[in-house]
């Protein structure tokens, strides 16, 4: 099963350091099965990160809460919430 995840940033509250961006690259390598696509979302002046999407494979809901509330931007109170909805493929380009 696949979910969409929703994350969004708490206001002024940016991931711009290398070490706030290598333990994001190494939280989604470790958990790489599961996550089959991820980006970010940006100001409309595309100046600054306001969240980030997920794309995660997982047999349950709670898995899929389990990865997101380990994810470094999550500990470290980067996120001031999420969202979880189950996701099916529409389209395949």
């Amino acid at each position: 099963m696949y979910f969409c995840v929703i994350c969004f940033r708490k206001p002024n509250h940016i991931c711009e350091s290398a070490e706030c961006k290598r333990n994001s690259a190494q939280h989604l390598k470790t958990f790489g099965e599961h996550i089959t696509f991820s980006g970010l979302f940006m100001s409309e002046d595309r100046a600054s990160e306001i969240g980030d999407l997920f794309i995660v494979k997982a047999e349950t809901r709670r898995e899929v809460e389990a990865i997101v509330e380990s994810h470094p931007h999550f500990q470290s109170g980067l996120v001031d919430h999420y969202e979880i909805h189950p996701w099916a493929q529409h389209h395949y380009i």
